[in-house]
């Protein structure tokens, strides 16, 4: 077996590691920058989505799972756990009263749901031909708590309305409304 041995000094000096320290700044790795924010940012900004997007694609599922969470979010102004509620079998027509004329719109409010939901105030709009709201009033279902699968029957009248309109809509109403 033969020996190599290291009498003669290296070329570019006697430190092993001076070829490290002699490499040029651009062939370093950037040193990490403390307290840089962005990746941080881009990674909650990723979470608040997800979450964000997973309630409000499950709000219906939600609703049942947590009911408690209904009265809180409706305070807010959120439409939350009244998808169950429908407005069916609405009708107008005008009534003539001596000179004036009245709009009278009747129609029913249905829970389709599987839970007792509180009724909310429904909206109604006197619209123009091009669909633009003319005159906008509220009105209360008959009964305020509809058991699953229950009805309500809703009328409201509108002393002289405006001769523009040419039909009406109803929703159910926000907060506010």
């Amino acid at each position: 077996m033969s020996h190599v041995a290291f009498n003669k000094p290296l070329p570019w000096s006697a430190d092993p590691w001076a070829w490290r320290r002699q490499r040029s700044r651009c062939e370093q790795p950037p040193a990490k920058a403390r307290g840089d924010w962005r990746p941080r940012l881009a990674l909650l900004a990723a979470i608040s989505l997800t979450i964000g997007g997973g309630a409000y694609a499950a709000h219906a599922q939600s609703s049942r799972i947590a009911p408690w969470v209904n009265p809180i979010l409706r305070g807010v102004g959120y439409p939350w756990g009244v998808a169950a509620l429908k407005v069916t079998a609405v009708s107008s027509r005008l009534v003539a009263e001596g000179r004036a004329q009245a709009l009278v719109v009747e129609g029913e409010v249905v829970n389709a749901g599987a839970r007792e939901i509180d009724a909310p105030i429904l909206r109604l709009a006197v619209r123009s031909a091009d669909e633009a709201e003319i005159f906008v009033w509220t009105t209360h279902p008959a009964k305020t708590h509809l058991a699953p699968g229950e009805r309500s029957r809703f009328s409201s009248r509108l002393e002289a309305p405006p001769s523009a309109g040419v039909d009406v809509a109803v929703a159910l109403g926000k907060k506010g409304d």
